[in-house]
């Protein structure tokens, strides 16, 4: 049964280790992890506004379809 404790603190003490520690190499690395997110958002961003445009230019700017004041010839 002391063997079964041992196992079950080793394993709390390793999972709170690391807890800590990634907690730890998040707030260190703060600064570094926000540019990253925001480069990927920044790139992402350009993208979809540079397919939408042309899109967009391509309604706006569609060919006008047949005028119905038109005059018959007969």
């Amino acid at each position: 049964m002391q063997i079964l404790f041992n196992l079950m603190a080793l394993a709390s003490f390793t999972f709170t280790s690391a807890v800590i520690g990634s907690g730890f190499y998040i707030y260190a690395n703060k600064a570094g992890i926000i540019e990253k997110v925001k480069e990927k958002v920044n790139e992402a961003v350009a993208e979809e506004i540079s397919n939408a445009i042309p899109k967009a230019l391509d309604q706006s700017i569609a060919p006008p379809g047949p005028s119905t004041h038109t005059k018959l010839l007969f």
